[in-house]
């Protein structure tokens, strides 16, 4: 049964059916006991109060509490008999039940009128309220137990009937950027929530298309920006050799300077389009971190040597991690590129890797100038550029930075330092898989 309605009612019918039957079961067990206790009494009293039985020697067993005791009176024509004589209760002249009072109690009495005799059998009304509400108790007992389980049960079942919408919602809440796009499966989703899942596939589909042309959007721009812009740089630098006066260089210098920026805006708008994007043929695989450390090193050593900024990798145990090379590589490119931007000249920036709490943490760690506090909350919004930032950054940085981290399943924080002024940028990555040999680099 794959309705949600049908599965609710089939439960709940079942469950308060097996409740009632369980609190009928018990109710009649309960007062069965106390009920075969009080006419067992009866007919003891009867036994008792029959003829000239004598009212004592009789043995412990038949010693009646004054309560139990059935007050029998016979007016006949050789007098009257009672069977007690503490309690006098006035002879009634029709057959019938009535109350009466008498030595300070009150009693519940049944006449029987016989021509040649009458017969009055009396009963305390306190004994019968007593038994009266101790039924009564016994029969609710079993109730006062049951509901409140029931209360349990129909939670659970509840949650079990409604376990197909929380999987839904974890699948949902589970799904990263590879696999964002993939239609829900709705094989066994129940009637009620079809709609809502072919409706949702339908959004997916028309989400992937919208990301998908983005992508080739982007892509496709910045291929082709690269072609004229490289073209353009070639012909500027020519003019330059070609020679010209000192106004005509500096404003060939200005002109290859503009163009190399957008070169690099154009090469980082297409690495953040290509890590915003998901792969479905990406492979993830074993990653000796050695590889992609020294080619991002490779990448901004130029513009680290060109400020005598000390960059250098702490010696470390070469470590394998989950995830794809190339993608490390730009992930710490970008972080090394915005470190070295920020840190004035002559400064330290370092690398180091270390396990941690079973993942293993890259971190970049420089003496700049740090992040100012509000604008901390800001540094991974595409082409954010903090306070007092180096020329020639486009602030695309630090936001493929993070869809890199997210692309690897990576957690990356970005924080200022607490013993002098700096940056730390951490990244935890999947791990590990030590392999033997240490690893050190540091700039020339």
């Amino acid at each position: 049964m794959k309705s949600l309605r049908g599965r609710l009612l089939v439960w709940l019918i079942g469950l308060l059916t097996a409740v009632g039957l369980l609190a009928g079961v018990a109710a009649y067990l309960l007062d069965l006991d106390e009920v075969d206790g009080f006419l067992d009494g009866q007919l003891r009293q009867i036994a008792v109060n029959t003829g000239d039985t004598p009212r004592s020697g009789l043995g412990g067993s038949l010693d009646i509490d004054p309560e139990d005791e059935f007050i029998v009176t016979v007016w006949s024509p050789s007098g009257v008999a009672s069977s007690s004589a503490a309690v006098s209760i006035p002879r009634r002249q029709t057959t019938g039940f009535f109350n009466a009072t008498a030595a300070g109690e009150d009693w519940r009495v049944y006449t029987l009128v016989l021509p040649e005799r009458t017969v009055q059998v009396a009963q305390r009304m306190v004994v019968r309220q007593e038994f009266a509400s101790n039924s009564a108790f016994r029969a609710i007992l079993p109730f006062v137990v049951l509901v409140p389980l029931s209360w349990l049960l129909v939670g659970w079942v509840v949650n079990r009937v409604l376990s197909p919408v929380r999987a839904l919602a974890a699948d949902l809440r589970a799904r990263d950027a590879r696999t964002a796009t993939d239609p829900l499966p709705l094989g066994s989703m129940p009637d009620e929530i079809l709609p809502l899942g072919v409706a949702m596939n339908e959004l997916v589909a028309r989400l992937h298309q919208q990301l998908e042309f983005r992508r080739r959007f982007i892509s496709d721009a910045a291929h082709e920006l690269r072609t004229p812009l490289t073209a353009l740089r070639l012909q500027a630098s020519n003019l330059r050799r070609q020679g010209a006066d000192g106004d005509g260089q500096a404003l060939l210098l200005e002109l290859d300077r503009g163009l190399r920026r957008m070169s690099e805006l154009t090469g980082q708008l297409l690495d953040l389009a290509r890590a915003e994007t998901p792969d479905e043929n990406a492979v993830v695989a074993a990653v000796n971190i050695q590889e992609p450390i020294s080619k991002a090193l490779e990448d901004v050593v130029p513009l680290a040597h060109q400020k005598g900024i000390d960059l250098g990798v702490e010696p470390f145990q070469a470590t394998t991690v989950l995830g794809d090379a190339n993608d490390i590589r730009i992930l710490l490119k970008n972080l090394l590129d915005n470190a070295v931007r920020y840190t004035p000249e002559g400064g330290t920036i370092d690398i180091a890797v270390r396990p941690d709490g079973g993942r293993i943490l890259l971190s970049v760690t420089d003496n700049g100038q740090g992040i100012d506090g509000a604008a901390l909350d800001r540094i991974f919004d595409r082409f954010f550029r903090a306070p007092g930032a180096a020329p020639g950054g486009s602030g695309l940085g630090l936001a493929i930075a993070r869809a890199l981290a997210d692309r690897l399943q990576a957690t990356l924080e970005i924080r200022n330092r607490n013993d002098v002024r700096g940056v730390v940028a951490s990244v935890w990555m999947k791990g590990p898989k030590d392999d033997s040999g240490p690893f050190s680099a540091r700039t020339p």
